[in-house]
């Protein structure tokens, strides 16, 4: 009787999946509630949770490399529009503003989720 395992996939390599994915659920709510950085802050805080990160692994550059992956993922959501106003200027100012903020935002957020709750409001009001 033979039994199989699971493939030895990295945890970073679905998580940043995640990461990746997470503006494209996230931009339904903004239409929903009026308040788009909250709703992205708490979808941050929410994939935290939900990879059960707690930093117990030593891992304090995720939260860092998700914020800056989720950050690339939003900006690349405007390159349409990008694309419709005749110029890259728009999305190259949200590349160099919002990806180093999200990744800030969500680093916060992973220091206050690792001491326990501290410093978690901080990155949610980022």
């Amino acid at each position: 009787m033979s039994t199989q395992h699971a493939p030895n996939v990295p945890k970073i390599i679905p998580q940043t999946l995640f990461a990746v994915m997470l503006p494209v659920f996230a931009v339904p709510f903004e239409f929903i509630i009026p308040a788009p950085w909250l709703i992205e802050e708490l979808a941050k805080y929410g994939m935290l949770r939900m990879i059960g990160w707690t930093n117990t692994e030593g891992k304090a550059y995720r939260p860092l490399l998700f914020g800056a992956v989720f950050g690339l993922s939003e900006s690349l959501l405007f390159l349409p529009s990008a694309i419709q106003f005749g110029s890259l200027t728009p999305l190259l100012f949200r590349l160099f503003l919002t990806v180093p903020m999200h990744a800030v935002t969500m680093g916060v957020i992973g220091l206050g989720i690792a001491n326990r709750g501290k410093w978690v409001f901080a990155g949610l009001a980022g």
